[in-house]
C-alpha cells in the first residue's frame, strides 16, 4: 500500500519521492529474496519470484536514470556523519553476529537454518551499508543519494524483525533474546529516527 501511495505521488511530479520509492523497492527485494531462496513453497511462490525479479529490474533502472548531483544540501545540512556512524556500527555488529554463527557451523560442516539471511546480508546488504557510510563520510553525492533508501530499507526490516521476535516470544513461547532484541531495535528505530532529518536536509538542485 505504501508503494502504491508513493507511485501515485510520483505521477503528480513528486521528484524527491523517488528516494522513498527506492527504499520501499529495496525492502521488497530483500523480503521476497528471502521467501524465494528459502523455498517458501505455496501457491504464491511464483509471485515471490516475480516480485523479486521486478524489484531488481526497477532498482537497476533507477540507478541508470538518476543523477546523484541533482541532490544537494538544503539550508540545514543532512546528518551525514550521524548516519555514517550508525551504518558503520550496524555493519560491525551484524558482521560479528553472523560470523559468530557461521564460523562454528563451517568448522563442523553443519548447515544452519535461514542461511539465505547470511547470504543476502554478507554479500549484498552489509557491503552496501558500509559503502554508503564511507561515501557519506567523504561527502560524495552518491552517499546522499543512497542514504534515504538505505535508511528506509534498514528501518523497515529492523522494525519488522523486532516486532516479529517479540510476537514469537509473547505468543509462541519463543526464547527471550535481549541482545538480539536490542540489536533489532537499534537497526529499526535508529535509522527510522534519521529519515526525516536527512530528508529535510536534502533538496533537488534547480
Amino acid at each position: 500500500m505504501a508503494l502504491l501511495a508513493v507511485n501515485a505521488r510520483l505521477r503528480q511530479g513528486w521528484a524527491k519521492g523517488w528516494l522513498i520509492w527506492a527504499g520501499l523497492v529495496g525492502y521488497l527485494f530483500y523480503a521476497y529474496a528471502l521467501y524465494s531462496f528459502d523455498g517458501v513453497l505455496n501457491p504464491a511462490y511464483p509471485l515471490y519470484l516475480a516480485i523479486m525479479a521486478l524489484s531488481v529490474l526497477a532498482l537497476v533502472l533507477f540507478v541508470r536514470a538518476v543523477n546523484p548531483a541533482s541532490l544537494v544540501s538544503a539550508r540545514r545540512r543532512p546528518p551525514r556523519r550521524t548516519v555514517a556512524g550508525l551504518f558503520g556500527l550496524l555493519l560491525v555488529l551484524f558482521t560479528a553476529l553472523w560470523l559468530s554463527q557461521l564460523l562454528p557451523a563451517m568448522a563442523a560442516r553443519q548447515p544452519l537454518p535461514g542461511q539465505t539471511i547470511f547470504v543476502l546480508d554478507l554479500a549484498i546488504a552489509l557491503p552496501l551499508t558500509g559503502l554508503t557510510a564511507w561515501l557519506l563520510c567523504r561527502g560524495h553525492p552518491v552517499g546522499d543519494l543512497l542514504a534515504i533508501p538505505m535508511l528506509m530499507k534498514v528501518a523497515l526490516l529492523g522494525i519488522s524483525v523486532f516486532l516479529g521476535t517479540l510476537y514469537t516470544y509473547a505468543f509462541f513461547d519463543g526464547p527471550f533474546m535481549p541482545f538480539d532484541l536490542a540489536l533489532y531495535a537499534l537497526m529499526g528505530f535508529g535509522p527510522a529516527a534519521l529519515i526525516w532529518p536527512f530528508w529535510r536536509g536534502s533538496t533537488l538542485a534547480d
